[in-house]
């Protein structure tokens, strides 16, 4: 039965039996969210980030519009998040695509105005009469497939990495920057041969995956339906232990927010200071200085005042930017080691 089910999945892939695009993930939560809680606090900042997302979703459907009416035999997953296993960097895909050829890291831009890519790769927007260069997506989502990549490297075992690394963007994987303004003219004469291959314009999508796939006659990676669902299922699972991450994070953060008496927290603010002035005992000892040459009692003052259960609020404290960058790390996990058990 297993031997016919190949069967009949690669007849359906390789014979263009399988032409019906399949949406297995129809909408990005995260970006509906966003939505949602900005256009329950407008303010004068907020509705200019609400215009900005709404310009986006605009975009994003023209490019689901595009692939759901392509008649290529593929998987669609609108809003996948990534994270590497061990904790670091994320990215969050517009759509991934799973064809029996590439899986397509799609990046959408609805920006307004002509798009030009010279030949260093850099990107010139045309506006009317305004004229202004700004960082060329195609890199944006090559830090995407090295997210990607790192993923992969930290789940496959070493003869894997031996083999098969080199063929990870060759073969497999391709992140796509697709032009989602209809309006929007798109030059590329002056662009390099990669950048050529990497962003199309959203109307030209379907015909540029066919063109394509076509380039694998027949050597597909994902050949049959059952292995492009593998894949795709791959990512859903991906997506849900973001999403499980960013659950536990927020509940941390929300719960050492919230102290159980004044008690409790003032035990934990004489911890927190006692913590950040051992350290400064011992750092001074391995740098030779004092310990009002590592953080002033100015300084430990200063920290005391913010909550770091936020991992932006370092940038807020008002020291010198060399303590930060040097002690940072340090500073948390003493607030941390203090409050962890105090909430």
């Amino acid at each position: 039965m297993a031997l016919m089910d190949s069967l009949f999945n690669n007849a359906q892939v390789l014979l263009g039996g399988f032409h019906k695009p399949e949406v297995l993930k129809p909408n990005d939560e995260g970006l509906q969210n966003q939505i949602a809680y900005l256009e329950s606090h407008p303010s004068r900042e907020n509705n200019q980030k609400l215009a900005g997302l709404k310009k986006g979703v605009e975009g994003e459907k023209n490019v689901l519009f595009q692939l759901k009416n392509s008649g290529i035999g593929m998987y669609i997953l609108h809003g996948i998040h990534i994270n590497d296993t061990a904790g670091g960097d994320d990215a969050q895909i517009d759509f991934v695509v799973v064809t029996r050829g590439y899986v397509y890291l799609i990046e959408c831009k609805n920006w307004s105005g002509n798009w030009k890519i010279r030949k260093d790769g850099t990107l010139l927007i045309k506006n009317g009469k305004e004229s202004f260069s700004r960082e060329s997506p195609i890199t944006q989502n090559q830090r995407h497939m090295e997210i990607l990549k790192q993923r992969w490297r930290q789940k496959s075992g070493k003869v894997a990495n031996v083999l098969f690394s080199s063929q990870f963007e060759k073969n497999w994987y391709k992140p796509l920057v697709v032009v989602s303004n209809y309006e929007s003219i798109l030059d590329l004469k002056d662009a390099t041969k990669y950048d050529r291959e990497h962003i199309v314009r959203a109307d030209q999508l379907p015909a540029f995956i066919k063109k394509d796939l076509k380039t694998y006659a027949g050597r597909e990676p994902f050949s049959t339906k059952k292995e492009m669902r593998a894949v795709a299922d791959g990512f859903l699972k991906a997506e849900k232990e973001y999403q499980e991450k960013h659950a536990q994070e927020k509940a941390q953060r929300r719960k050492m927010s919230r102290p159980k008496s004044v008690y409790e927290y003032e035990q934990s603010k004489r911890k927190f200071q006692s913590n950040l002035r051992n350290f400064c005992k011992r750092q001074a000892q391995l740098e030779g200085k004092t310990p009002s040459g590592i953080l002033t009692n100015q300084d430990i003052h200063i920290i005391m005042l913010h909550n770091y259960s936020d991992p932006n609020e370092l940038e807020k404290v008002p020291i010198s930017q060399a303590k930060k960058e040097k002690y940072g790390k340090v500073i948390i996990a003493a607030y941390n080691d203090a409050f962890r058990n105090s909430f």
